[in-house]
């Protein structure tokens, strides 16, 4: 599968832009290799191969660029928090349609945040721990506190913080990107 061959994921509307062909001949061609088993569907319009199925993450922040995986799933990825938790969530700064917010790949929930550009930093590629050779990208731990009470509100009032873990410097180095109400609540916590 050579169109597939460099990217995780394809979005007909796109690939049809990149390539100047019609988009309606476009997503005959893919619904056809879906219907032959080639390629897997995500949802309408957006389809991967089939092994990538295995490792949502890496789906996840090959559907909307740039992003990348933050506030729990983040959080708990990377033990910041005990719990387990049942969603991917990715942060981005693109516009994406309203039924692209939330999309359900396999058995897994992604939902995507909106954020502005400005606060696209802090993050680093991870290689799957599923699917070797394939990649994904994952806020660092103190990036997806922030980006969590940022978009959520005080993570203590739902989860245990493992508070050792995190690098405070970085932490009040992050902040300074952030609105005042995000700053404040770690002059509180700290």
């Amino acid at each position: 599968m050579n169109v597939l061959q460099n990217r995780y994921v394809i979005i007909v509307e796109d690939f049809a832009e990149s390539t100047e062909a019609n988009r309606k001949i476009v997503a005959n061609i893919f619904h056809y290799l879906y219907k032959k088993g080639r390629i897997q569907r995500i949802m309408r319009g957006i389809y991967t191969l089939q092994e990538l199925l295995g490792d949502p993450l890496v789906i996840s922040t090959a559907i909307h660029y740039p992003s990348y995986i933050s506030l729990s799933t983040a959080l708990s990825l990377q033990n910041i928090i005990d719990q387990i938790v049942p969603v991917v969530e990715v942060a981005t700064s693109q516009k994406f349609p309203r039924t692209r917010r939330k999309i359900r790949v396999d058995t897994t929930t992604i939902i995507f945040h909106k954020i502005p550009p400005k606060l696209m930093f802090g993050y680093r590629y991870r290689e799957s721990r599923i699917i070797r050779g394939y990649y994904y990208y994952i806020a660092k731990p103190e990036k997806a506190i922030l980006d969590y009470v940022y978009k959520r509100g005080d993570p203590e009032e739902i989860f245990t913080i493992n508070w050792d873990i995190l690098n405070k410097k970085l932490l009040k180095e992050y902040a300074q990107e952030y609105p005042p109400r995000v700053r404040r609540w770690l002059k509180n916590i700290t």
